[in-house]
């Protein structure tokens, strides 16, 4: 799941700063990730968007070691 939330208010915003006038701070990207067993991926959604099946929770911070693992993230984000 990707969320985007203001780090001084602490709760979910629609767009890039915080809606709250006596905040206007920049907000930030949270990102979970799920694994699909049956499709063999990492997901950003519980639900896998290919087979329907359930994800398993990996991680909310999973930083991409080799650069087919960045490319393959890259890819996943663009689709959604």
């Amino acid at each position: 799941m990707i969320e985007i939330i203001c780090p001084k208010c602490k709760i979910p915003m629609p767009g890039n700063k915080c809606v709250n006038p006596k905040c206007g701070h920049a907000t930030i990207s949270s990102y979970t990730i799920y694994w699909c067993e049956e499709c063999n991926v990492p997901i950003f959604e519980k639900e896998c968007p290919s087979c329907g099946k359930e994800g398993e929770y990996i991680a909310t911070d999973l930083r991409p070691v080799f650069p087919e693992e960045r490319l393959l993230l890259s890819i996943i984000k663009e689709n959604l």
